[in-house]
């Protein structure tokens, strides 16, 4: 859904329009959440079993590190995309938006800012629980405040104020419920609470320019539950789709830091072929999309010093395989 949303409006404006514009919105009022509320769900664990040192120390590996690394690596790319341009980002520039103003123009990839708003509400809501001792339900309500207010702040990119006080909310949502979250079963009340979502997403969906904050927390929310229930329902089948799925799903980190330099590469493919008016363009902007970061990570995956660096894990040997049997 991140590769289908940023890929859409790099095709022809016209073409962008009249096919994909609307569908496009939907993906965009929610897909973002998506990754705050899983980020929030695999973090609630690791809440309970860690000190506030343990918490940072394994955040500042696993997150900080990477946007920094990843930022680094990404400043020659973005080089490359300013030839010709007649807005130049300076180098100096681009160090002061790795370093201080993370979400704007002047950040070498326009998606890092995620991986420092991850860092900066998880070690916001870890101080607000272990130093404070709020529970996670209070920081809820504090994370909505904030989410209401976020127009207040909507344009500053200093530490990516704006984006934090737009996302931080999906991300302790995720914590509070990651019961809810990671209930991957398939039954019939699953089935119903997940044609529940889809219905009540339509309405909220529909009435988002009445006050975005407000209704664009609820899309964000229902709109993530609904597809991570689908989601489960899919990776179920035991067919390619549902184990690519499950790759995916597995190495969905690489393809989000990764898609957006690939796109570089992708869009000067797809405009020297002419197909930048055309479905077929932009299903091979897609998938080309998922497929390049992919093997990226397939060749760090050869480079163990590199890795953890880049990604903030070690690497993971599995392929595409079926789950097998109890």
């Amino acid at each position: 859904m991140v590769v289908w949303g940023h890929a859409d409006r790099r095709m022809n404006q016209v073409f962008y329009a009249e096919n994909l514009e609307f569908l496009g919105s939907i993906i965009y009022s929610f897909h973002i959440a998506l990754f705050f509320i899983i980020s929030g769900a695999l973090f609630r664990g690791g809440l309970k079993g860690r000190d506030l040192p343990a918490i940072f120390s394994r955040t500042v590996k696993s997150i900080l590190v990477p946007f920094f690394a990843l930022s680094i690596v990404f400043v020659p790319l973005k080089l490359l995309t300013l030839i010709g341009s007649i807005s130049v980002t300076s180098i100096l520039e681009m160090f002061l938006g790795i370093f201080f103003f993370q979400s704007s123009d002047w950040a070498p990839s326009g998606v890092l800012w995620f991986l420092f708003v991850l860092f900066c509400g998880t070690m916001f809501t870890a101080i607000l629980v272990k130093r404070l001792g709020l529970s996670l339900v209070q920081v809820l309500w504090i994370a909505i405040a904030i989410k209401l207010a976020a127009p207040l702040v909507d344009d500053i990119h200093f530490f990516a104020a704006g984006k934090f006080a737009r996302n931080f909310v999906f991300f302790v949502f995720g914590a509070c419920f990651a019961e809810v979250v990671k209930d991957n079963r398939v039954n019939t009340r699953n089935f119903v609470v997940m044609s529940g979502y889809i219905i009540a997403f339509v309405p909220f969906f529909l009435a988002s320019d009445i006050y975005k904050p407000f209704f664009q927390l609820i899309t964000g929310i229902v709109g993530s539950l609904a597809v991570l229930k689908l989601c489960a329902i899919i990776a179920r089948f035991k067919s390619p789709i549902g184990d690519l799925l499950r790759y995916c799903g597995r190495n969905s980190m690489s393809i989000f830091v990764f898609h957006m330099p690939s796109f570089i590469f992708i869009l000067l493919a797809i405009t020297k072929l002419g197909l930048k008016s055309s479905y077929l363009g932009f299903g091979l902007f897609v998938l080309l999309g998922c497929l390049i970061p992919l093997f990226i990570e397939i060749v760090l995956k050869k480079i163990p010093i590199i890795y953890p660096l880049l990604l903030g894990r070690a690497p993971e040997q599995r392929l595409i395989k079926a789950p097998q049997e109890e």
